[in-house]
């Protein structure tokens, strides 16, 4: 069928608006402005589908009077949707007079504004829909049969551009998360080789080895103690290297660093809007670490709900995103670490007993640095040759009297304050000596430990009888009787020392009753 004039120049302006215009709204109402010159109709509207709701969205609406129907409204998928019908159908579906029965789940607002007659043209590209070209006009039956030919012809037009338009942006989010991601392997891949080195510099750890050795052939849970700075990631990289799984990804989570209310996003992922700022879906660190490790440092900050989550994966390998309702598998080797007493914590209602429980299958310990002085001389040369090749320096070897004293000294920050310690040294030092500022280091005890206040102290003696007597306080086997104290008397501590907890049978059967 040949065109006419109009017709033609009106696909000419249709072209050069798919050639130069950026948006899909804006291409909209190029297209839009350029076809109602030709058909004069009164509103015209775009709806493009949206895979994770199954429905249309009203993207861009032109009009010449007030509308109802908004941008953002959403057509589910029904039977009674013109929208639909024209998709599933793969035809322009044209209601020549809107008044008519059966009524449509679109018609009321149209008839609202006084519209009398509606066409849907389905935008499908490679088999897949697009979304829809609407036309309505305050006439009843405006359009021929020639008339929808063209505007189909147009309208396929607009669907490849935004298609096309559509798969860019795609290409673009997978190419930033690749990025991202290849970024995070790097740091990950350089603090693994780094670990490595360290741990290969410690007698104390060759100690551990014949066991790390053991566990790491396995597929069991392992938790990590120890205080802040002992080496806990050292050891989790060790079991990961030393696996049948040390070739694919080891994943970190630092759980005391991230917000609460993003904690579960970050472990688990997160659908498309799932909450306000999830402009797109997230994989969560649990599918990054797939047929790897996933190491959760600080599980003590996890809040319950988020324990919840995890216990389910350790007994099951499933999870579901947040905001999704799709179960996901996953092979993921689950390494935990903390430097908070557990069991107090689980007496406080803090920490899920059966979680600990999940976790604690091959507890692993760290001592501090003061208490395996044998390790320092080996950190302090490591460190001092990493910090002088980084800054460029060639420094002298630490003297034996500043070594001495380095390793009478308490480290209440662990190794990572001896790093920080032996970093200053390396910047501050000048030619020929290494200068060592150690006025700030802690008062030591009698066995070089730090020395605590004693309302702590007591606290922490508490929390250990209690966890070893199960909560019990009163009898012959509880805390009272082992502390030496009348059960009131230590109930009036613990409130003063701010001991909080429900008995661990008690919690148990009010959560099989909830």
């Amino acid at each position: 069928m040949g065109l006419s004039d109009e017709q033609d120049q009106t696909l000419l302006r249709v072209t050069n608006a798919v050639v130069s215009c950026v948006g899909q709204e804006e291409l909209f109402k190029a297209v839009a402005t350029a076809l109602s010159r030709l058909y004069l109709f009164e509103r015209a509207s775009l709806c493009l589908y949206d895979a994770d709701k199954d429905a249309f969205r009203l993207v861009a609406l032109l009009s010449e009077g007030k509308s109802d129907v908004g941008k953002g409204t959403l057509i589910p998928h029904i039977n009674s949707s013109r929208v639909w019908i024209a998709v599933e159908t793969g035809r322009p579906y044209y209601r020549p007079d809107l008044s008519r029965k059966p009524l449509f789940f679109e018609d009321p607002p149209l008839l609202k504004e006084e519209m009398h007659s509606g066409l849907v043209i389905p935008m499908i590209v490679r088999g897949q829909p697009v979304g829809t070209f609407n036309v309505n006009t305050r006439r009843t039956a405006p359009f021929s049969d020639a008339d929808i030919e063209f505007l189909a012809r147009v309208t396929n037009l607009l669907a490849v551009s935004i298609a096309n338009a559509q798969a860019q942006q795609k290409l673009a989010a997978l190419k930033d998360q690749l990025q991202r991601e290849s970024a995070y392997w790097r740091e990950e891949t350089k603090g693994g080789r780094e670990a490595e080195e360290i741990a290969a510099h410690l007698p104390s750890l060759a100690q551990l080895m014949d066991r790390i050795r053991t566990v790491a052939k396995t597929n069991c849970t392992v938790l990590i103690t120890g205080e802040t700075g002992v080496g806990k990631e050292t050891i989790a990289r060790a079991l990961h290297n030393q696996s049948p799984r040390r070739l694919k990804p080891f994943v970190k989570v630092d759980c005391a660093s991230l917000p609460l209310s993003l904690i579960e996003s970050e472990i688990f992922g997160h659908e498309k809007g799932a909450f306000t700022d999830a402009y797109q879906r997230k994989l969560g660190r649990f599918e990054l670490a797939h047929e790897g490790t996933l190491f959760l440092d600080e599980i003590g900050e996890l809040p319950i709900n988020t324990q919840v989550k995890l216990l389910r994966f350790l007994q099951e390998k499933a999870f579901e995103r947040l905001g999704g309702n799709q179960t996901i598998t996953i092979d993921a080797r689950v390494i935990v670490a903390t430097n908070q007493n557990l069991r107090g914590m689980i007496l406080t209602g803090r920490f899920r007993e059966d979680l600990f429980y999940r976790i604690n299958v091959s507890p692993v310990h760290l001592k501090p640095l003061r208490e395996r002085p044998e390790d320092i001389p080996p950190l302090v040369e490591y460190f001092v040759q990493k910090h002088s090749r980084r800054v460029g320096k060639q420094v002298p070897p630490v003297d034996q009297r500043t070594m001495d004293f380095l390793c009478r000294s308490p480290w209440p920050g662990n190794i990572r304050e001896l790093e920080n310690t032996v970093e200053q040294a390396v910047i501050i030092s000048t030619e020929g000596r290494l200068v060592f500022e150690l006025e700030g280091l802690s008062p030591s005890g009698p066995q070089g430990e730090p020395l605590k206040p004693l309302a702590e102290v007591e606290k922490e003696h508490i929390l250990c009888v209690l966890g070893h007597t199960g909560g019990v306080i009163d009898g012959d086997k509880g805390a009272a009787r082992i502390l030496g104290l009348h059960p009131n008397t230590l109930r009036s501590r613990m409130q003063r020392l701010g001991i909080l907890f429900t008995h661990p049978r008690q919690r148990s059967n009010h959560e099989g009753a909830s």
